[in-house]
């Protein structure tokens, strides 16, 4: 199974990637805790470009952004934090049957969690 076939929403890559993306050597923008409702927010640059953009981003724009949102997170450790922000992500089910997320790289970040949904994207020109 493919990594975004089980988020609640898969239609958010397929609807703009002929090909989905990998996440191998993402660029990591931003990780956002909320205690409350035990959710994570992750926000990361992809290294593939999607084939079917959306019609208002700008057409100079050469990275889409993703941000994911995962809920019901338990388990969660982050250690170590590099300049250069690369990672690369998996997401798996553990022998439970519970979803788990790794990413490693400059830094690793690790959890489990009962479900994800892809918030959205986002395009920008890279300097």
């Amino acid at each position: 199974m493919k990594w975004y076939e089980n988020s609640h929403n898969p239609q958010a890559i397929t609807s703009i990637f002929t090909v989905p993306p990998t996440l191998e050597m993402l660029r990591l923008s931003s990780v956002g805790i909320s205690a409350k409702n035990h959710e994570l927010t992750l926000t990361a640059d992809l290294l593939e470009f999607p084939t079917k953009p959306p019609p208002r981003w700008h057409k100079l724009s050469d990275v889409a952004q993703v941000e994911v949102a995962f809920f019901a997170v338990s388990s969660l450790e982050i250690s170590g934090w590099g300049t250069d922000g690369l990672i690369s992500i998996q997401i798996d089910r553990n022998e439970k049957g519970q979803l788990t997320f790794v990413a490693h790289g400059q830094c690793l970040l690790r959890f489990d969690f009962a479900a994800f949904r892809i918030v959205g994207f986002s395009d920008y020109k890279r300097q």
